[in-house]
């Protein structure tokens, strides 16, 4: 019979097709992220050298929390390549994990160098354990990653702060202790509190704890990573409370970064005035993805 009136084939085609299912799809399919590993010509895949007449092609997944690393990912493949004045570079500030909600670990896969800002230690270790195996695996030297164990408040001088470390053990949220919490902070962890609570499959909740932490300006980060050039690829600011100083740390010092991806969320600066901001230097506003608004440097 036709292939097509096949009753079960028929049944999944239907499935399929509900809104549901197709926003599912469509989101998966957003995620992916499609590569060229290797070009025509002499290339090694696992040790084995190989000739091939077509480029190799890998796929990807969007661990990002909204789709921004593919996001950015396909609009600089968009770009003409005498437009490319920067560096492939993220520094992403706020790292936590490396991996989960990350808008760093896709560049970082596809041979973008990273500076990776975080002031949890254990985070930080888990995004090293993540992170360094993807590091210049062609040992060419183009690639390099930097780990910083320290948080960010837009100082012009280094610090140390107490860190608050969150109860979730899965998104283990931190943030600097900058006195008493003020009424949009209870309003946000009762909020998260609900959310999180109920569901099965085990507690994922563990005691707050505070610690010491070094807080770095700009400048420190860039010279504990042997420099920052002015163009790099992507800043990405998720600091919980002080993104705004972040951003203007890194941008009046002369760093020019071709994307931002910046969470105004919790910050004083209100994100009309940042935007504004923005503007004057030449950004112009893509997209919003989830929390994160997505800027382009436009010389």
């Amino acid at each position: 019979s036709d292939f097509a009136e096949l009753p079960s084939l028929r049944s999944l085609v239907s499935a399929l097709r509900d809104p549901s299912s197709m926003a599912l799809i469509a989101s998966i399919v957003d995620r992916l992220i499609i590569r060229e590993i290797s070009s025509p010509g002499e290339t090694s895949i696992s040790d084995v050298r190989l000739d091939v007449s077509s480029p190799i092609l890998g796929i990807m997944l969007d661990v990002s929390h909204s789709g921004e690393a593919s996001y950015i990912l396909r609009r600089a493949s968009m770009r003409k390549p005498k437009e490319r004045k920067y560096e492939p570079l993220v520094v992403d500030v706020g790292a936590n994990d490396g991996v989960l909600s990350s808008n760093s670990f896709n560049l970082i896969q596809t041979g973008w160098s990273a500076i990776l800002v975080e002031p949890n230690p254990e985070l930080l270790n888990v995004a090293k354990k993540m992170t360094q195996p993807l590091v210049d695996v062609y040992r060419d030297g183009n690639q390099r990653i930097c780990y910083v164990q320290a948080a960010m408040s837009g100082g012009t001088a280094a610090s140390k702060m107490k860190l608050k470390i969150g109860t979730d053990i899965v998104s283990m949220e931190s943030s600097l202790v900058r006195g008493a919490p003020s009424q949009g902070d209870k309003k946000r962890e009762a909020h998260l509190a609900r959310l999180r609570g109920g569901g099965g499959g085990g507690s994922t909740r563990q005691r707050p704890r505070t610690i010491e932490v070094d807080v770095l300006p700009a400048q420190d980060v860039a010279t504990r990573c042997n420099g920052i050039p002015r163009r790099f690829g992507v800043l990405s600011v998720d600091a919980e409370g002080v993104g705004d100083l972040v951003l203007h740390d890194f941008l009046d010092n002369g760093y020019r970064p071709e994307f931002i991806i910046y969470e105004p969320m919790h910050n004083s600066e209100p994100w009309e005035v940042t935007l504004q901001y923005l503007e004057g230097l030449k950004y112009k506003w893509l997209q919003k993805r989830g929390w994160n608004h997505i800027l382009e440097y436009l010389e």
